[in-house]
């Protein structure tokens, strides 16, 4: 817990800089074609510091770096893509849940059309 609250302390001192921060909002990698449940200290720092998201999906990682592997697994492809910011004005009504639950679903739809696409 002391830990988390130290990286949650040093993650908002960046953004009151006005630097970027990257965030993970599963809090894992998983198994190949899953979008796990998201946790919502991502979100939160998004609203208590008033600044927009930048979703980004990255797919491939599962088949990079197999979830308990420290070793790449060889020659794998993984796909960046990065999205248009949400603006803080878009969501500054929301809670973190109800923000993290609707980032969720969008994400789940675009991995979902992103794999259409692919096959």
């Amino acid at each position: 817990k002391k830990s988390y609250l130290n990286t949650m302390s040093h993650i908002e001192q960046h953004l009151r800089n006005g630097n970027s921060v990257m965030m993970f909002p599963e809090g894992t990698r998983g198994p190949a074609g899953q979008l796990h449940p998201f946790k919502g200290g991502a979100f939160r720092m998004a609203l208590d510091n008033k600044v927009g998201i930048i979703p980004v999906l990255l797919d491939g990682t599962a088949e990079t770096i197999p979830k308990g592997k420290i070793i790449l697994s060889g020659r794998t492809k993984i796909t960046v893509r990065i999205y248009p910011e949400i603006p803080y004005e878009q969501f500054r009504d929301k809670d973190s849940k109800q923000l993290m639950n609707e980032v969720r679903v969008w994400m789940a739809k675009e991995y979902e059309r992103i794999h259409q696409v692919k096959s």
